[in-house]
This record gives structure tokens, C-alpha cells and sequence, in this order.
């Protein structure tokens, strides 16, 4: 099923150091029957739901499961592509550090998983075979402050970023079996850096969800 979300606003500021220190959360309530996983899976990963971006604005985002298993030697991967359907046009998607999903952004709802780009996690030390970070539940964490101009997309122009699906550290358990959903805010404005409040175009909060079976 997909939904059609809208906000009136959108955030863009961040801070250098910016601590989150809310305490330990425990695990999804929702009740998800367990799965008999092959050897070796510690868990599966389905796409659950995707909004609907809406044909208001030309602007599709869609999201798939590229990795559904979670072993020992890989996490789940989702991939995000974002399309401009109309003309060239601006949009608060783009790549590496600018992409959806990044810094605070992975966070999932409920508290318990988290997305990261691929690529991004090669420095942070694993909980032994388990894609979580070895590191205290009260621990609280620090993004890097810098700012993100919207990217201009051409017409019909594509853009993929993909993510692998870790455990937040922060919270009870490990993964647990439940669905989690992501997501963002969306700005489409006038080619260029859309600074401006008079070339917003649209503004909308997308996102998706997935369901884990253990």
C-alpha cells in the first residue's frame, strides 16, 4: 500500500557535534511471526510499504530491497531512485553525504534500525558477526555539520542511492522482528542552489518501510 504524506516545511539545519542522548528504547511492539531462516541468516528484510511522491510534482521516488538476508558477511541493502519526470528542475535528493537518509536521517520509526550509506560504516567496529556498532547503548552520537545545495536534475533524469539496513545500537535487542519506516523531507524548486522561498516548486515528506523476520 502506498501513502501520499505532505508537510508545510522543511528542515535543513544541522550542528557539529550535535549529541543525541535520549535513553535506550526497547523494541518494536507489533507482533511479526518468526521465519525458519536458512543457515547462517540472522534475519530477513522485506519492503513493507513506499509512499506515493505524487504526480503533482513529476518527482518519483521508489525504494527496493536489493539484499533481503542478513549474514555475517553482509547487511541488507535497499537502493532509493529518484526520477524528475518533468522539466530540469531542483530537488533536496543527491548523493553521498547529500543523500536522503544521512546523519540523523537513518534513524528509523520505531527506534531500531538504521540506514547508512553503502560505504559509509567502513570504519565503524562491528559488535563481533552482528551489523551493529560495538559501542555502549548510552553512548550518544555526532554528525558533521555542513550544508547540502538541492541538485539539478535534467528532465527524465535518474538518481540511485543504496543503503545497508543496520541495528541501532542504542536500543534493546537486535534487530528486532517488526516494521520500521524512514523517512524525509523533500524540497523541488527552480534550477540552481533553490535557496530562495519564492523558487520553491513543492514540498513533501516521502519515505518507506520495511518488515524484519527473525
Amino acid at each position: 500500500m502506498k501513502r501520499r504524506l505532505f508537510v508545510a516545511a522543511l528542515s535543513t539545519a544541522s550542528l557539529a557535534g550535535c549529541l543525541d542522548r535520549a535513553g535506550v528504547v526497547g523494541a518494536p511492539t507489533d507482533e511479526t511471526p518468526t521465519a525458519d531462516l536458512p543457515e547462517g541468516v540472522q534475519r530477513l528484510v522485506h519492503l513493507d510499504a513506499v509512499d506515493d511522491a505524487g504526480t503533482d510534482h513529476d518527482v518519483v521516488i521508489d525504494a527496493a530491497v536489493l539484499e533481503p538476508s542478513v549474514t555475517a558477511e553482509h547487511p541488507t541493502r535497499v537502493a532509493v531512485t529518484t526520477t524528475n519526470e518533468g522539466r530540469e528542475r531542483a530537488i533536496s535528493v543527491g548523493s553521498d553525504q547529500c543523500c536522503l537518509f544521512n546523519r540523523s536521517g537513518g534513524a528509523s520509526d520505531p527506534e531500531g534500525a538504521w540506514l547508512h550509506r553503502v560505504g559509509s560504516t567502513e570504519r565503524v567496529e562491528r559488535d563481533g558477526d552482528r551489523w551493529t556498532r560495538d559501542a555502549p547503548a548510552d553512548e550518544g552520537r555526532a554528525y558533521y555539520a555542513y550544508g547540502c545545495f538541492p541538485r539539478t536534475y535534467a528532465a527524465g533524469e535518474s538518481l540511485t542511492n543504496e543503503y545497508s539496513v543496520w541495528d541501532d545500537y542504542r536500543t534493546a535487542g537486535y534487530l528486532e522482528p517488526g516494521t520500521y519506516r524512514f523517512e524525509e523531507p523533500v524540497r523541488v524548486s527552480e534550477p540552481g542552489d533553490g535557496a530562495g522561498e519564492e523558487d520553491v516548486l513543492a514540498e513533501f515528506t516521502w519515505g518507506f518501510s520495511v518488515r524484519v523476520e527473525a
